[in-house]
């Protein structure tokens, strides 16, 4: 005896082996074909199901076969049902896709005259009030032939004018067909919101596909940062395609590595290395600070003074060919002409260079040695806390060239080119000058952080944000 089917034929014995070493036996015997399962070496009788495939075996494990969705169900009694065609429905699923904002749109069309049976899928875990706003677009047969007029399908046109009538539209489960990508956000850690049953996750990239793990890690895109229009695609158990997408994604602006960085939530400490300030300012002018109440509950730095020499804190991180550093100021008063601000000297003697702000006269000014000009008064004084970020290159020889950044709250008021740089390097900080020259402290810092390179503007808006 034989048994010929389109992908067996069985003449004693077969075995079907799937992807998961799941193995059925086919055996015939005595005119009999006996179906199999081996288990721990025990020959049993396998089930047959007489019906589709599950979803998981279709799609497989990962996800939901359902999702929140409206269904409804459209007769346009006035269309012939043999004259109606694939081209009518692909014109229907895309204008009630694109006048809800469904996710999916599934339509089954019956027969007599044109019975459309409508699912609409939203997502997964929506809101009643953003289920309701779905509902409310499909609500009433005015509002559906409204749709229908939208199109620029001729015979979706012509029905929208017809006499349709509507099954009242339900908020329901909905089978999803397909899986698909809703959202993915990255920061920490990456979030994904996904519709439908899939067995693999991957993305592209340089022309190869890359397998997505559970759950995904912000650096499984490797070193990507900012926007980027990224192509996924979901797979079944035996790796073929359900479905591609592409979808925009927005990465983290990845930052220079942070090489001292000061809280001062009561203390000098810097979080990152070795580098605490000296406790002590008794310097010239008579330096003073406290810790006093801050940003986000907690506590900053209201300081003027000048601290002793650095050099010797900083030098195992220097000579740099550039830097970057941002605070948080704000003002508690006007500065006055003369009063020092918020600055970093780096070097001495001939080699002095200062990479912060100066001083004040009638507008926040740079030290002349490398240079970059001033800040208005409008752009830079505040009474509310202002992210101050500058980033510094040297050009590699005295005199002019490199770049002179500077953002407040990522936007940028300073980009010079520099004609006064010493030496060939950036030098160890040799003293930080904060508030020097005034009667009393005039402004209160928090979270003062030092970056080993440049900063671009996307950095320093990131920053802010």
């Amino acid at each position: 005896m034989s048994l010929n089917c389109p992908e067996i034929t069985v003449s004693g014995k077969q075995y079907i082996t799937n992807v998961d070493n799941e193995q059925v036996e086919f055996t015939v015997y005595n005119n009999h074909l006996y179906v199999m399962t081996n288990e721990n070496g025990n020959r049993l009788g396998a089930t047959i199901m007489l019906e589709s495939l599950p979803d998981v075996a279709l799609y497989g494990q990962n996800g939901l076969s359902t999702a929140d969705g409206v269904k409804f169900t459209l007769t346009l009694s006035e269309q012939d049902f043999s004259a109606w065609t694939t081209e009518d429905t692909n014109a229907l699923i895309d204008v009630i896709t694109q006048e809800t904002g469904a996710q999916q749109v599934i339509i089954t069309i019956e027969e007599g005259s044109v019975k459309i049976s409508v699912e609409m899928v939203i997502g997964n875990n929506v809101d009643d009030i953003t289920m309701n706003t779905f509902l409310e677009k499909v609500d009433t047969v005015e509002k559906l032939n409204t749709i229908l007029a939208g199109s620029t399908h001729t015979k979706l046109q012509t029905s929208a004018s017809q006499n349709n009538s509507l099954r009242t539209p339900t908020i329901v489960p909905v089978k999803v067909t397909l899986p698909q990508l809703i959202s993915l956000s990255i920061d920490d850690t990456v979030t994904v919101d996904i519709i439908g049953r899939y067995e693999y996750f991957e993305w592209k990239s340089n022309g190869q596909w890359i397998r997505l793990p559970s759950p995904i890690l912000p650096t499984n895109f490797g070193d990507l940062e900012g926007d980027h229009s990224i192509q996924f695609r979901f797979l079944n158990p035996q790796s073929m395609t359900l479905k591609e997408q592409t979808f925009n994604v927005t990465f983290p602006q990845k930052m220079p590595h942070i090489y001292a960085s000061y809280s001062f939530d009561g203390d000098l400490n810097s979080s990152v290395g070795n580098y605490h300030l000296p406790t002590e300012w008794t310097g010239w002018n008579d330096s003073e600070y406290q810790f006093v109440a801050g940003r986000n509950g907690k506590q900053c730095l209201k300081m003027r003074g000048v601290s002793a020499g650095l050099n010797t804190l900083f030098a195992d991180n220097f000579p740099k060919s550039s830097m970057s550093w941002s605070v948080w100021i704000k003002f508690l008063r006007q500065p006055q002409a003369g009063e020092g601000l918020f600055d970093w000297q780096h070097g001495t003697g001939g080699q002095k260079m200062h990479l912060g702000i100066f001083k004040w006269e009638t507008d926040a000014e740079f030290y002349v040695y490398p240079g970059g000009g001033t800040i208005a008064s409008a752009d830079f004084y505040s009474a509310d806390w202002k992210l101050h970020s500058m980033s510094a290159e040297h050009p590699g020889s005295p005199g002019v060239g490199g770049t002179i950044k500077y953002w407040i709250d990522g936007v940028k008021v300073v980009d010079v080119i520099p004609n006064n740089w010493k030496g060939t390097e950036i030098l160890p900080p040799n003293h930080f000058w904060i508030g020097y020259g005034s009667s009393e402290p005039f402004f209160l810092m928090q979270d003062l952080t030092f970056y080993e390179t440049s900063m671009t503007d996307a950095q320093a808006q990131s920053l802010s944000q």
